[in-house]
């Protein structure tokens, strides 16, 4: 009696080493991943307004939206503080320049999403007008 997974028509076929070697299969098939879940998705709760204002001033580039969710990032990253300090360090991994960065954040103060304050020679300090304001330690 045949075995369950035998199939009559797959049993006749033979496999050359040449072939062996284009198609490797699934070696690497067990190997953990590099990045966890958590690393390679980041979901953002953001009100549906906000998400939307976000959204209809990044016609010509992405780095308004990039820099919001940086923002965001940053006010969970610091257990709940608003405002926030925008260094040009954090947005190095979105690849946006001090100077997309200013333009930015003044698109997302005109559309009404945040608050800057600017102080000569040091980082803006961002409040995001959705959250309640809560300073700590800035």
């Amino acid at each position: 009696m045949p075995a369950v997974d035998s199939d009559p028509f797959l049993d006749n076929i033979r496999v050359t080493s040449e072939l062996a070697r284009r198609f490797p299969g699934k070696q690497g098939a067990n190997k953990p991943s590099k990045q966890t879940h958590s690393e390679r998705f980041h979901f953002y709760k953001l009100p549906v307004e906000v998400a939307k204002s976000a959204l209809a001033i990044c016609h010509k580039s992405a780095a308004p939206i990039s820099i919001l969710l940086a923002l965001y990032e940053i006010h969970f990253r610091d257990f709940g503080s608003n405002p926030v300090r925008l260094t040009s360090k954090i947005l190095n991994k979105y690849r946006i320049s001090r100077y997309r960065k200013y333009r930015a954040l003044k698109l997302l103060e005109i559309a009404g999403l945040i608050r800057v304050e600017r102080v000569k020679n040091r980082n803006p300090l961002v409040t995001l007008k959705w959250l309640p304001v809560k300073r700590e330690n800035l």
